[in-house]
């Protein structure tokens, strides 16, 4: 007998790519969102909310929602930028703040920026181009021994 590859028909395991960008859509366009569910003003959804209005009924419990959390916690093009945060409110609800989308994505320009006023010098080394931080070169000064 010869098994499919494909998935069987009805409810399938949602991985967390896919757990990830609905939680993106629902952070930062509210009125994507189902009835029931409600971001706050700083685009945070609450973990219990969005288990009862979306998770639950796909089969999820609120450790794959977690765990797709924390696997894409980081933009993809800029791994120092959050695409997620875990915060808890006044009283200890655990809440998933989205944040803004990353700059690299769309072509923008990254605000992160060298802080070194020393220039960088591309140098040659085999097959690789390496840069190194050379001081400038000043004409005129010798060194006193």
């Amino acid at each position: 007998m010869v098994r499919s590859r494909t998935p069987p028909r009805g409810r399938r395991r949602l991985d967390s790519e896919q757990i990830s960008r609905t939680l993106v859509a629902f952070g930062r366009y509210p009125e994507k969102c189902p009835p029931g569910l409600h971001v706050t003003a700083d685009n945070a959804i609450y973990l219990n909310d969005f288990m009862e209005a979306w998770g639950r009924h796909r089969g999820l419990s609120a450790l794959d929602i977690l765990d797709a959390v924390r696997v894409h916690m980081f933009h993809d093009t800029d791994p120092v930028s959050l695409r997620f945060a875990l915060v808890n409110d006044h009283v200890g609800n655990m809440m998933i703040r989205v944040h803004r989308r990353s700059m690299g994505r769309r072509g923008g320009s990254s605000n992160l920026r060298c802080l070194s006023d020393r220039p960088w010098t591309p140098r040659e080394n085999g097959r690789r181009r390496l840069f190194s931080r050379r001081p400038p070169m000043v004409s005129g000064l010798t060194r006193e021994e």
